[in-house]
């Protein structure tokens, strides 16, 4: 099957705005990331997420063992600009043995003006699950909700220390190999339980 650049990325784009809605929901796009038919270097999803945020408007920033090819491999399918972490709308952070917690303590938070002006990180982990360590409670989760994301925990320090003066912040999409999302927008607190 073949990606349907109108259909297929609004699909996109609406369970991705599910996940926004409903934190630490695991949303399922692998139908949809395993239709893009062009030979890419990085995540399938990570790169629908691109397809669906980055336009020649926009400028991104990729963190990785490759960040110029996987840089070339967005702009080119997206037209997005390269820009460096403090000056990306959106930051991809690919490998999942990645250490996410540099590129967030790197990340914009915006400005007290423009809140909406902090990024967002696309970071690929190993496998998302709905239960777990993780401790998840805000808008949009009943009480609360749990998950794991196969990560090095620095990067909940790092998320809490750049959302610490809300409404300033960044917020998270975590990325699997099997084509699921999660979502993490800054008004989300995140703890670890047992």
């Amino acid at each position: 099957m073949k990606l349907d650049p109108v259909h297929d990325i609004q699909r996109a784009f609406r369970e991705l705005m599910k996940s926004w809605a409903y934190p630490g929901e695991i949303v399922d796009l692998s139908a949809v990331a395993e239709a893009i038919d062009i030979d890419v270097p990085i995540n399938r999803t990570a790169m629908l997420l691109a397809l669906v945020l980055i336009d020649a408007e926009v400028g991104f920033c990729v963190d990785s063992s490759d960040p110029s090819g996987d840089a070339a491999a967005i702009s080119r399918l997206t037209y997005g600009k390269r820009r460096e972490i403090g000056d990306a709308d959106f930051v991809f952070v690919l490998g999942k043995d990645r250490n996410a917690g540099g590129p967030i303590a790197g990340a914009r938070i915006g400005t007290l003006v423009d809140p909406q002006l902090g990024s967002t990180l696309v970071v690929e982990v190993g496998e998302l699950t709905e239960s777990g360590p993780l401790v998840l409670r805000g808008p949009g989760i009943r009480g609360e909700r749990r998950m794991s994301v196969g990560l090095d925990p620095s990067w909940i320090a790092a998320r809490a220390g750049r959302n610490r003066e809300f409404p300033l912040g960044v917020d998270l999409v975590f990325v699997d190999g099997q084509g699921r999302l999660a979502s993490l927008p800054r008004t989300t607190q995140v703890g670890e339980g047992r």
